[in-house]
């Protein structure tokens, strides 16, 4: 709470929500709507684990806590006060610098409907698969540098340009905050009715594509869902790593560059083997074969 603190001292504007305890949260997961009402989310799944059958989706579960992070956003534009913002930066629980925020921000010279770091849990392997797709919209070809398989993604990536992809997260990322109000010129997207956009919402996929055991992480959908994404485009930044320890961090930043020497002939010799099997790679989306829970 120290930092809540100094922010309200600085007049920072801030919703600072620690959520619910573990308890709590055990109670939430076995509290299983009643017949007849509304069961969304949930999957009837009669594990023995659950004393019901019934369990709660962990995506739509996900989407639901995001969704709530935005109320801010949206509550001070809906009271008229004038206020619109123009990026919306998530961060997740990693190691970052206030450079590596104004790096990402200004991706592209500051022209994109998202902009993503690089995450990594391992000095060697960038870590979010689930949300990454390349420029064709498939999955990366490697956990390893240079990571993908469509060439306009890969050339990219071997410039440490801004790299053209179609999905993305890995742990920061900046939206243009136009496609996240209502209403907004944005075409006609997800979330239209009678020409109007709504904003951006998280999802999951139907309750009935999960029962398949197929999911979509709700942070791949949500740039599947953005009005934006053909006019301004999503990348990746290759210049923006960050890391969930620090240690790792400091790899991935290191002052000798990146990739390191080691990294990037494997990385060279990877690829090739790779392009040069021939294989013929089904684009993936923001789906993949999975538990639906």
């Amino acid at each position: 709470m120290d930092l809540d603190k100094v922010l309200g001292e600085v007049g920072v504007e801030r919703t600072i929500d620690l959520g619910m305890d573990r308890e709590a949260q055990l109670e939430e997961l076995k509290h299983v709507p009643a017949e007849g009402e509304d069961r969304n989310g949930w999957l009837y799944t009669g594990r023995k684990e659950s004393e019901s059958g019934w369990e709660m989706r962990r995506i739509p579960y996900l989407a639901r806590l995001r969704n709530k992070a935005m109320e801010p956003l949206l509550k001070i534009w809906d009271e008229g006060r004038g206020r619109r913002f123009d990026r919306v930066l998530w961060i997740n629980d990693v190691v970052f610098t206030t450079t590596d925020v104004t790096t990402l921000l200004s991706t592209n010279s500051g022209s994109y409907a998202a902009a993503c770091a690089l995450d990594f849990s391992y000095p060697y392997q960038y870590y979010d698969t689930f949300a990454l797709r390349d420029s064709l919209g498939r999955k990366s070809s490697s956990l390893s540098w240079p990571y993908f398989y469509a060439s306009q993604s890969l050339r990219a990536m071997k410039r440490n340009d801004a790299v053209p992809v179609k999905s993305c997260w890995n742990g920061m990322v900046a939206f243009d905050a136009e496609a996240w109000y209502p209403s907004s010129d944005s075409g006609d997207r997800a979330g239209n009715e009678e020409g109007k956009f709504k904003g951006l919402k998280f999802r999951g996929v139907s309750d009935s594509l999960a029962l398949k055991h197929v999911e979509g992480s709700e942070c791949c959908l949500i740039h599947a869902d953005n009005p934006l994404r053909e006019t301004k485009g999503i990348f990746v930044n290759p210049n923006v790593r960050v890391a969930y320890k620090r240690d790792v961090y400091d790899v991935v930043n290191s002052p000798g560059g990146w990739p390191g020497k080691r990294e990037a002939i494997w990385g060279f010799f990877e690829d090739s083997c790779i392009q040069n099997r021939g294989l013929k790679i089904i684009p993936l989306s923001c789906d993949r074969q999975s538990n639906p829970l």
